[in-house]
């Protein structure tokens, strides 16, 4: 249970982001045209190389200074000069080997010329504005333009300013995050370490306040901030964005071996490790389109010396898959991939199955997935390496409508399969 707050008892005054006990500051409590009562107000800077919480209300602010600060709860608008002054005094008491709060008898008078703030009721708002707010603020936090302390007092203050429409996003913003956890739980599993996946995911999930009709935020169908492990989610976006958060949780976890491309020979990343994930599981439910938007993707808002096809990509998903296997993050299922790509498997004619699964049988593969486009001569040393292969390759060259429709036969005799 949360006491309310009481002026004359500190305990209900809430603690600084160390844990301590708020204090009454160098000028002691401060009401705010808001309603809300300041003390301290803590913020974070750089101080020989260390962020350190420091108060922002300190003894060496103007009049016009303090009244600014109060009248404004958007850290992004206080001017360059008050954090100067505040650090500057912080470090001053450091340097005397105090704490950079004040202590009890500490508090002095206030500025010159100081006048108290006049009380001001939050201007009416539609429940439409309340949540273009609030998904305003989380951009900006998207973007690390606001510290993510910073929006959760937003969130605290439209709260307290707009209790019943913010009632009725709470309670709708609960439905849709119910509805997320109800799809991992329940949903089909399309590849065989789904389950795991929703595991990993399922205490991290958040839906994003106020997006719960939206299929995205700011272009954010889900967004995953590595640091904490929290995966932030529009509303209304599908059960499909979930886990391609899901895999930047699993990729982060292996950032210190960091998944290898075997074609390139180079890391890759967690962006992309989750793009190719996204082809694969396209693949699986047999929908070209998310597969085609998952490379377009990655080669159109990106800068790459190269295109990268939906086969590199597949080859991606499944390099990263063995290391997720060798990590035993994942159980081993290599008849459940099987099975989930056999679609795929027999409409592109012996791709999957000679790159994974029967390597020691003769496979006429369908080259045009790898590229998009019928394989040139040139091409073959690469796609030879792609297919871990170098011997029995033969062009056998197919009209089809007005294309060429390119086929390799591939002698995988003696090879080993990548899924072991």
């Amino acid at each position: 249970m949360t006491n309310r707050f009481d002026r004359n008892d500190r305990s209900t005054w809430g603690t600084r982001d160390d844990g301590s006990q708020k204090g009454s500051g160098y000028f002691g409590l401060l009401d705010r045209p808001d309603g809300d009562v300041s003390t301290e107000l803590s913020v974070g800077v750089e101080i020989d190389g260390k962020e350190t919480q420091i108060p922002l209300l300190v003894p060496t602010l103007t009049a016009d200074e303090l009244t600014f600060i109060l009248n404004n709860d958007d850290i992004r608008k206080i001017p360059e000069s008050i954090f100067k002054k505040a650090k500057e005094h912080a470090v001053q008491r450091m340097n005397k080997g105090l704490s950079v709060f004040a202590q009890e008898g500490e508090a002095g008078p206030l500025p010159k010329g100081y006048k108290p703030v006049a009380k001001k009721n939050p201007p009416k708002q539609s429940t439409d504005q309340i949540r273009a707010n609030i998904m305003s603020e989380w951009f900006d936090f998207a973007h690390n333009k606001l510290p993510i302390e910073s929006y959760r007092a937003f969130l605290k203050k439209t709260q307290k300013d707009y209790p019943e429409q913010f009632a009725q996003i709470q309670q709708e913003n609960t439905d849709a995050k119910l509805k997320k956890l109800d799809d991992l739980a329940f949903g089909r599993d399309t590849l065989p370490f789904d389950a795991t996946l929703a595991d990993v995911v399922t205490p991290a999930l958040d839906v994003v306040y106020g997006s719960e009709g939206e299929s995205a935020v700011g272009g954010y169908r889900g967004l995953t901030d590595l640091p904490t492990d929290k995966v932030w989610l529009s509303g209304a976006a599908p059960p499909n964005t979930t886990l391609h958060e899901g895999l930047h949780l699993f990729s982060n976890h292996l950032d210190k071996t960091r998944p290898t491309n075997s074609f390139t020979g180079k890391k890759i990343s967690n962006e992309m490790t989750a793009r190719a994930f996204d082809v694969l599981r396209g693949l699986a439910e047999r929908d070209d389109t998310r597969v085609q938007e998952a490379v377009d993707y990655v080669n159109d808002e990106r800068t790459r010396k190269q295109e990268y096809t939906a086969s590199e990509l597949t080859k991606m998903a499944l390099d990263a898959l063995n290391q997720f296997y060798d990590s035993n993050m994942i159980e081993k299922d290599p008849e459940g991939l099987k099975e989930a790509l056999s679609y795929f498997d027999e409409k592109n004619q012996g791709f999957i199955s000679s790159l994974l699964f029967d390597p020691e049988k003769l496979d006429r593969i369908n080259t045009e997935f790898y590229y998009g486009r019928p394989l040139e001569p040139e091409d073959l040393g690469k796609f030879t390496q792609l297919l871990q292969a170098d011997k029995g390759l033969a062009f056998q060259s197919t009209p089809q409508g007005n294309l060429m429709n390119v086929f390799v036969d591939l002698d995988r005799t003696g090879l080993e399969s990548t899924i072991k």
